[in-house]
């Protein structure tokens, strides 16, 4: 019963879904796209107004499109100074996590794109954004990094502005205290101390892990937020795999590994209300001792403690981090395909959009991202930002040496960032029992190749 009540709680989640079905499904076009998905203008009353009027004359609208976890609050009032400087008016049009992706590749089938939107930066840029046809090259403004440039470049030209965080990926957040209380001296390490203290945690009456599968991204971590493993103990299997000579769904590690997620949901590791948690409850859900672990962002700890339910007066130094040990997993993630934004190449208003991600890499909105944004601890910038080495993801990153970090596959696979909402809905699937290792891994082998051939690559002829 229990778990028919959890399949129902994640297939009402995930209604909004179906209503948008390119480029995986075989319905009918979708009805979401990105001129009918809600909108918000910056432009604020009182003084504004009067700006307004006084730059009447060179007053212009440009639409940015991204989805809501992207565009965050911090950029969208920076939009207000832009205005006040500059007399252009943003129009965010804000898209649900879960439906973006279609949203976006739809655009891009149809030649149809806003001014500005944000993609994923990575090595499937070329193909399934095909941004030497739809993205204005060299677009990203003085100041931003090398390294960046990396991850937004085709063939040596820059497309776009990576406008996340390169330096600090998702990892365990654990709650020290808590895991003192179950007897647990330290972050488990292999797959079976995670199941032992699991256990442990539950004799307390704490669910270990919280997983909000509702969203419709936070879930597929749990594989791409690990999948550093893969390149690390099978060097070479990027390369097979974007040469279309390794799938998959015939890797052993990758079968293994979604085997102990399904293991890890059997066990109740997750608790029995995964299906219809949602990541905004994380928080609190963290604060108030009912979860001891939740795969975050270090920044976020900061969240977690300005919680009202941190009813224990929980410190940051009450919280630490770990890798979630997979496969006996010991290589730290790190991921330098991060959303980024790219300006319309067919855009009428080029260089009002440019105007945008000018203001978006000053230094005044770098640090304005970087202090008030806990998903956010630098940008790719050369000015704007300050950084505390002694926090506690610089110290745990400086626990592992050069060969113990490894880039998430998602820096060198084809076609994997941009499935990563029907990954998600997939791996909520697999914790439900509806789908096995093997069919998830299928699943995201057919939409590559769904993608692949839309691309026209070589490799899939």
């Amino acid at each position: 019963m229990k778990k028919l009540l959890l399949r129902a709680c994640f297939i009402t989640g995930m209604a909004l879904m179906t209503a948008c079905t390119f480029p995986f499904q075989s319905k009918k076009e979708a009805d979401v796209q990105w001129k009918s998905a809600g909108q918000s203008s910056v432009m604020s009353s009182g003084s504004e107004e009067k700006a307004g009027k006084k730059k009447k004359n060179s007053a212009v609208t440009i639409t940015v499109m991204g989805p809501s976890s992207w565009i965050r609050d911090t950029e969208k009032n920076g939009a207000k100074s832009f205005f006040h400087e500059t007399g252009i008016k943003v129009k965010y049009v804000i898209i649900e996590d879960d439906q973006y992706e279609r949203v976006l590749l739809d655009g891009v089938e149809k030649e149809d794109l806003p001014d500005v939107f944000c993609a994923f930066s990575g090595p499937s840029m070329g193909s399934a954004l095909r941004v030497g046809e739809n993205t204005l090259p060299d677009a990203a403004p003085d100041g931003y990094l090398e390294e960046a440039k990396a991850v937004t470049s085709v063939d040596g030209i820059n497309y776009g502005m990576a406008y996340d965080d390169m330096e600090a990926g998702y990892y365990m957040v654990y709650n020290r205290r808590v895991f003192e209380e179950a007897g647990i001296s330290e972050f488990p390490t292999t797959f079976e101390e995670l199941k032992n203290d699991c256990e442990r945690l539950k004799d307390i009456q704490v669910t270990p892990i919280y997983e909000p599968a509702v969203d419709g991204w936070h879930t597929a971590l749990l594989f791409t937020e690990t999948s550093q493993m893969y390149e690390a103990n099978q060097p070479g299997i990027s390369v097979q795999l974007n040469n279309n000579t390794e799938k998959f769904a015939d890797n052993p590690l990758m079968l293994q590994a979604l085997g102990q997620l399904k293991e890890l949901a059997d066990l109740q590791c997750f608790g029995d209300s995964f299906a219809s948690d949602s990541y905004a409850d994380a928080y609190d859900k963290m604060a108030s001792g009912e979860y001891a672990m939740c795969m975050m962002r270090p920044g976020e700890i900061s969240r977690i403690v300005a919680s009202e339910q941190n009813g224990a007066s929980y410190e940051e130094d009450d919280f630490g981090l770990g890798i979630l040990p997979l496969n006996d997993n010991d290589i730290l993630n790190v991921r330098s395909s991060v959303p980024a934004r790219f300006v319309n190449a067919n855009s009428k208003k080029k260089k009002y959009a440019l105007k945008y991600l000018e203001f978006l890499a000053s230094g005044e909105q770098v640090q304005a991202m970087i202090e008030q944004d806990p998903m956010v601890s630098s940008l790719p910038f050369k000015s704007g930002q300050s950084k505390d080495n002694t926090d506690v993801f610089h110290v745990f990153r400086k626990s592992f040496d050069d060969y113990s970090v490894k880039n998430v596959l998602g820096d060198k696979v084809l076609y994997l960032n941009e499935q990563m909402t029907d990954l998600s809905t997939d791996l909520a699937s697999l914790l439900l029992g509806d789908m096995r290792p093997e069919d998830v891994l299928k699943a995201i082998d057919s939409r590559r190749t769904i993608l692949a051939e839309r691309a026209g690559d070589p490799a899939w002829d």
